[in-house]
């Protein structure tokens, strides 16, 4: 709280919890160990959904929508508001996070050295982040993605036309 009391949850079956995002009510965990995605509410009751991708990683809310980024099944997941879960696959190799750019959804593809949008149809389109390498973290500026390439020691921004320019840190 904004006087430092601290409250802890445990997250059910969710472990290995390595994001987290809000929703606008809820806190939101991707429990990497246990393939699942758990919601806490602001009461604390936990709401663990099962079957949102094969090692969750990232987590990101669309308006409507949670979203993860599942590095070991290669894929996104949705989950809708009413825990109805789709998983898209062939959305980049080992994707690590995943960020909403007010249209699409993107991730950062660790091993395959890029990021992929993917559309509200599902579309999935995928660039290269050019020099850097080990993309971990995707973030959107309210114009251009960018990435932070733990391999390479850089960050890499992805323009709305696709193009790239990779900086050294």
């Amino acid at each position: 709280t904004p006087a430092g009391a601290v409250t802890q949850y445990s997250i059910g079956a969710g472990t290995g919890p390595r994001a987290i995002a809000f929703d606008g009510t809820n806190m939101w965990t991707a429990n990497y160990a246990e393939y699942s995605v758990s919601k806490i509410s602001p009461t604390g009751t936990v709401t663990t959904y099962g079957g949102t991708g094969t090692g969750p990683r990232g987590i990101a809310f669309d308006g409507t929508n949670m979203w993860t980024a599942n590095n070991i099944g290669n894929s996104v997941s949705k989950i809708t508001p009413t825990g109805t879960v789709t998983t898209y696959g062939g959305t980049g190799t080992n994707p690590q996070a995943i960020a909403f750019d007010g249209t699409n959804m993107w991730t950062a593809n660790y091993n395959g050295n890029n990021v992929s949008k993917i559309s509200p149809t599902g579309t999935v389109t995928t660039y290269s982040i050019g020099a850097g390498t080990g993309p971990r973290g995707i973030a959107f500026d309210g114009t251009n993605m960018w990435t932070g390439n733990a391999n390479g020691n850089s960050v890499s921004k992805i323009t709305p036309t696709g193009a790239v320019t990779t900086y050294s840190i």
